[in-house]
């Protein structure tokens, strides 16, 4: 039988009823070679997640103290002994500064479905605006003095409670040019408050392609390797 590989097809979602792009920070002075390789690695596709925390302060009702951010470069560092995750932020950021401040957050895992793009893109706007007061959400509190806002929509599928990295250089924090590395450890995966639409964890979840969000295509057919040489005698 022929083996299979999942590849991404090109099916955008729509967001506020119409397709949104997120715009990059780009300097006039940038390199030709950075240039090119931004342009090449726009057509990968990229996972897509919301990361929020807290730079402290008593669990309540007020947003002012909660932090997130949109995150298109999240993926997993390896999964044993203790699963460990990763990502990039770049400076300055307020959501970095809570991490650092609070060493833990939440990573929310979300569908490929307009709910789910609808949650990303609220959170590329920066923390200028108080998007959580534009958000269903409610605070988990994890027994500390940061209790973190989880977000509750139909469009998030899983919630990772996360720890930065205590172990080796950096802490869970280092520095690469203008941007910072975060590793950390995930302690639990968390089921989000539950709602009328919620996806199954069965969806796929929601990719990042050519500056829009993008869900899994279809399947393309790989012939194994033996079977080819069969097929030439």
């Amino acid at each position: 039988m022929a083996s299979s590989q999942r590849v991404t097809q090109a099916r955008s979602f729509t967001c506020a009823s119409r397709r949104q792009h997120v715009k990059s920070a780009r300097p006039d002075d940038e390199p030709a070679l950075s240039t090119h390789l931004r342009q090449l690695m726009r057509k990968m596709p990229h996972a897509a997640v919301v990361a929020t925390t807290s730079t402290g302060g008593p669990a309540s009702s007020s947003t002012s103290n909660f932090r997130g951010m949109t995150v298109s470069s999240f993926t997993t560092v390896t999964l044993t002994p203790t699963p460990i995750i990763s990502f990039n932020i770049r400076r300055p950021s307020r959501t970095l500064d809570a991490i650092r401040q609070s060493r833990q957050f939440l990573i929310h895992v979300l569908s490929a479905t307009e709910a789910g793009a609808s949650v990303a893109h609220g959170f590329t706007k920066g923390n200028s605006t108080d998007v959580f007061a534009k958000q269903q959400f409610a605070v988990w509190n994890v027994g500390s003095k940061y209790p973190l806002p989880l977000l509750s929509s139909p469009g998030v599928t899983k919630v990772l409670r996360c720890k930065l990295r205590d172990e080796g250089e950096g802490a869970g924090l280092i520095e690469v040019g203008d941007h910072i590395l975060v590793l950390a450890d995930v302690e639990s995966i968390i089921e989000p408050p539950p709602t009328k639409d919620t996806a199954a964890l069965e969806d796929t979840g929601l990719s990042y392609v050519d500056r829009a969000y993008r869900e899994v295509g279809k399947v393309i057919d790989v012939l194994d390797t033996e079977e080819t040489e069969e097929l030439e005698r």
